[in-house]
C-alpha cells in the first residue's frame, strides 16, 4: 500500500471542480476521486501513463485528470494537480 497525499492546489482545484458541477456531476467528482485515491494507494506505478520527468504521471479518470508524483522508496504518492475533463459539445 501507498500514502496518498493531495497537495494543497490540487485539493482546491477539485473544491472548483466539484463547485462547478451539477447534480450528478458532483457525485461523479466524488466517486472518481476515490477510484483514483484507491489506483493510487494499490499501485500507483501502473496508473495512468509515465511523463518525462521523473516519477510524474498522468491519470484520466472521468470527470478528472490528476497528475501525480510517486516516491517508490517512501511508498508514498503526491497528487500535484486536478482539473475536470472538458467535454466539448458538437
Amino acid at each position: 500500500m501507498f500514502e496518498v497525499d493531495w497537495r494543497d492546489e490540487a485539493l482546491n482545484d477539485l473544491t472548483e471542480a466539484w463547485l462547478a458541477a451539477v447534480g450528478p456531476g458532483r457525485e461523479a467528482v466524488t466517486a472518481a476521486v476515490g477510484r483514483i485515491d484507491d489506483a493510487l494507494e494499490q499501485n500507483p506505478l501502473d496508473t495512468g501513463e509515465g511523463r518525462e520527468e521523473e516519477n510524474y504521471r498522468i491519470h484520466f479518470e472521468a470527470p478528472l485528470v490528476v497528475i501525480f508524483r510517486v516516491f517508490p522508496t517512501e511508498r508514498r504518492v503526491l497528487v500535484v494537480m486536478t482539473w475536470p475533463i472538458i467535454r466539448r459539445r458538437s
